[in-house]
C-alpha cells in the first residue's frame, strides 16, 4: 500500500468514527457497540499512524546512508600548489569531516515525534482501554457476551448481569477470584474460564 493509500484508508477511519459520535450526539444513554467500535477505531488510526511515522524514518534514514557513502567516495581534495616565486606560504587544504549518519539526521531533518509519549506518560489506547475496564460491565464485546452467556450461564442473561454486577464491586483481583471459586464454583482449568479470567485480569493491570 502506497503512502497516499494510507493516508486516504486513515481519513476514512476518521470519517467513520466522526460518524459514530455524530450518531450519538442527541443520545442520553450511548449503546456499547458505540464504545467498542470507537475503541477500535481509534486503535487502528493510532496504530496506522505509528506505522507511518516509522516508514518515513526508515526513509530518512536510507537516504542519510546514501548521502553518507557518496560523501566518502567523493575524491580528496588535491593541495594546490603555489608557485614560488609568489614567496606565500602554502596552506594544505583539509578533508571535509566525515559525520556519522546520527550527526546527518540531527542536521539535516528534526528529531521525530513520537505519537505516543514513552516516559512517565500513558498513551491514548491505554487511557481508552483503562476507561473501558474501570466498569466491567463495559469491557466485554459483543462476542465475549454471546460466548460466556452460552459456555458460563447457559443462556440466563439476567444471572450473568448479576455476576458481572458483583464482580464490578469487587476492588481488587484477590476478591474476584475468591468470588469466582467460593460462589460460582467454576473450574479455572475450563477454557471458558479462563478466558473470563483474563478479561478480569485485565481490569486489575
Amino acid at each position: 500500500m502506497t503512502d497516499k493509500e494510507k493516508i486516504v484508508s486513515l481519513l476514512q477511519e476518521v470519517k467513520r468514527l466522526e460518524e459514530l459520535l455524530n450518531g450519538v450526539r442527541n443520545a442520553e444513554i450511548y449503546p456499547v457497540s458505540f464504545f467498542n467500535e470507537s475503541f477500535e477505531l481509534t486503535r487502528s488510526l493510532l496504530h496506522d499512524l505509528c506505522q507511518l511515522e516509522k516508514e518515513q524514518v526508515e526513509t530518512l534514514h536510507a537516504q542519510m546512508e546514501l548521502r553518507q557513502a557518496m560523501l566518502q567516495e567523493t575524491p580528496p581534495v588535491t593541495e594546490e600548489v603555489i608557485p614560488e616565486s609568489t614567496n606565500t606560504e602554502i596552506i594544505e587544504e583539509q578533508k571535509p569531516e566525515e559525520k556519522t549518519i546520527e550527526e546527518l539526521l540531527r542536521e539535516y531533518a528534526p528529531a521525530p515525534q513520537p505519537l505516543i509519549p514513552e516516559k512517565n506518560t500513558t498513551s491514548l489506547s491505554d487511557i481508552m482501554e483503562k476507561k473501558q475496564l474501570a466498569d466491567f460491565r463495559k469491557a466485554f464485546s459483543l462476542n465475549d457476551r454471546f460466548y460466556f452467556l452460552r459456555e458460563l450461564f447457559a443462556g440466563d442473561d439476567i444471572r450473568m448481569n448479576e455476576v458481572i454486577a458483583d464482580l464490578n464491586e469487587i476492588q481488587s483481583l484477590e476478591d474476584s477470584l475468591d468470588y469466582i471459586n467460593n460462589k460460582m464454583r467454576w473450574n479455572p482449568e475450563d477454557k471458558p474460564v479462563a478466558d473470563f479470567i483474563l478479561l478480569l485480569e485485565k481490569r486489575f493491570l
